[in-house]
């Protein structure tokens, strides 16, 4: 149906070009007609205006006006010759203002010494953009025997009357200018659409210029309403075409898609029901298949809500008998250690209790968090495997300290285990040591610029660490350590000579 429309648009379109451009070169005719006109009627004005006042002065003779009392009646009689209202003043050639009317603004623009600038006028013309006036000046008698400079005033409403009946279109634009001054007539009317064709024309002999515009629209209404028509039959085939569309297809399927939307929210199950209108048929289908979809849907997730939550019982059961088997094996442990003979077999049991102890402390805390689902919290656990060590002390390693500075992290169980495995083997050795010595651990996170770094640098600091090299079973328990080093996977460094393991661990962001 548009592309039925197009070829009448396109006629119509060229015919409101044809128009409009026949319309602007009227208008033009027009402005240049009103213009000449204006400036026409302007000089004939002025030039009135000037003789009358130069033979009323040569009436008078070569009488002295010097007299401010002789001179005003001289300025009251010019003022009376005058058809439109103008303020007159008397200068003499030094410049010196002898008389003047009572509103004349006392301000000039006159060269000294006088002279016309014009062959065809006897008279100057100037602008006053400021006050808004024009002056128009010129010598009291025949030059250059006059004394005295006649100047003559007049506003821009006086100016304006002149030619009113000439400017008829409403919101035109009038200006007078010379040089750089500018005499506003007429202000034009802002107008949303204009053709903005400024006519100039000489006036005063050429002393200055009068510009016209006459601010119509480029393209009369009758123009408009044609090219409108058009596009008006178009949208309103548009507006039917979409009302079709709307109630048979783009309705039915926003029902569809809200549907879909609210069953992916909240999974409950909705028949989409096409528009009573007249869905399409193919709307109807895929709407009936997508409610067997989605009920055979909500049927497999049932099954696997409920095969998860038995997995979940399952798994939390298997932990919660391998916490109870851990304790009891920690319990047979200690009971064999209190009926162990010899020093040596006490302290055997005690470090095989140690390390079950830790293996029962990384599971309980792994039991705990289960349903959080978020690793286990490093802090808390190393606070545990502390707490356990200084319990479980010998009589002879009661003063053995362990001091802790640790932020706040958290680690999969594949993290953790190692960890804790590290921390007692490092304090069994240095338990085992002659002279007890203290333990520090320290978890820092790496610095980042989020505060949400994925890193921690873990350090175990003892003096017992320099003495690995040298002690007994040294091959042994540096072997374990390393072990589980690598199973932390970043790097980590063994300082022996300096009393620490460094070790860069992988943490769960915060």
């Amino acid at each position: 149906m548009s592309l039925a429309q197009m070829p009448p648009s396109f006629i119509a379109l060229e015919a409101f070009f044809a128009s409009s451009h026949q319309y602007r070169i009227n208008l033009k005719k027009e402005a240049q007609l009103v213009a000449t006109e204006s400036a026409r009627t302007l000089d004939d004005a002025i030039d009135i205006l000037a003789y009358d006042a130069r033979n009323a002065l040569d009436e008078e003779g070569s009488y002295d006006y010097g007299d401010t009392v002789q001179c005003t009646p001289l300025i009251n009689h010019l003022y009376s010759l005058s058809f439109v209202f103008v303020d007159y003043a008397l200068m003499d050639t030094s410049g010196h203002i002898v008389c003047k009317s009572e509103h004349f603004s006392g301000k000039t623009a006159i060269a000294l010494p006088f002279k016309p600038t014009s062959q065809a006028n006897f008279y100057n013309v100037d602008i006053l953009e400021k006050e808004g006036k024009l002056q128009f000046t010129f010598l009291g008698g025949r030059y250059p025997l006059s004394k005295y400079i006649v100047i003559g005033e007049i506003g821009q409403k006086s100016l304006f009357q002149m030619i009113n009946k000439k400017v008829t279109p409403e919101g035109a634009g009038l200006f007078l200018t010379k040089d750089s001054q500018i005499l506003p007539l007429l202000y034009p009317e802002q107008r949303l659409l204009k053709h903005s064709h400024p006519i100039v024309v000489p006036t005063f002999g050429g002393m200055a210029t009068l510009i016209y515009d006459n601010n119509l629209p480029p393209f009369r209404e009758l123009d408009l309403f044609f090219i409108l028509l058009p596009i008006l039959i178009w949208f309103s085939t548009a507006i039917i075409g979409w009302l079709v569309m709307h109630y048979m297809l783009l309705r039915p399927l926003r029902r569809m898609q809200k549907a879909i939307t609210d069953y992916g929210q909240s999974g409950e199950i909705s028949e989409i029901k096409p528009a009573s209108l007249g869905a399409a048929k193919e709307i109807r289908q895929v709407s009936k298949a997508f409610y067997h979809v989605a009920v055979r849907l909500a049927s497999h997730e049932r099954a696997l809500r409920i095969a998860l939550e038995h997995q979940k019982m399952l798994t939390r059961e298997v932990h919660h008998r391998v916490k109870n088997n851990l304790q009891v094996v920690a319990s047979l442990l200690s009971i064999h250690s209190r009926r162990a003979q010899s020093a040596r077999e006490k302290a055997t049991y005690t470090a095989i209790q140690r390390r079950v102890d830790a293996l029962a402390i990384v599971q309980r805390q792994y039991y705990n968090q289960l349903d959080l689902g978020y690793g286990l919290d490093l802090p808390l656990m190393i606070k545990d495997l502390v707490r356990s060590l200084q319990t479980n002390l010998p009589s002879t390693a009661k003063n053995f300290h362990v001091e802790t500075d640790i932020d706040d992290a958290s680690v999969p169980l594949e993290k953790a285990m190692p960890i804790a495995f590290i921390i007692v083997e490092i304090a069994d050795f240095a338990l085992s040591l002659d002279i007890i010595l203290p333990l520090k651990i320290t978890l820092h996170r790496q610095s980042s610029e989020d505060k949400t770094s994925s890193k921690a640098t873990l350090t175990i600091e003892s003096e017992a660490i320099k003495q690995l090299s040298t002690a007994k079973d040294s091959e042994i328990i540096k072997r374990i350590i390393n072990a589980f080093g690598r199973q932390l996977g970043g790097k980590f460094s063994d300082k022996e000579d300096e009393g620490y393991f460094h070790y860069d661990i992988d943490i769960l962001p915060s």
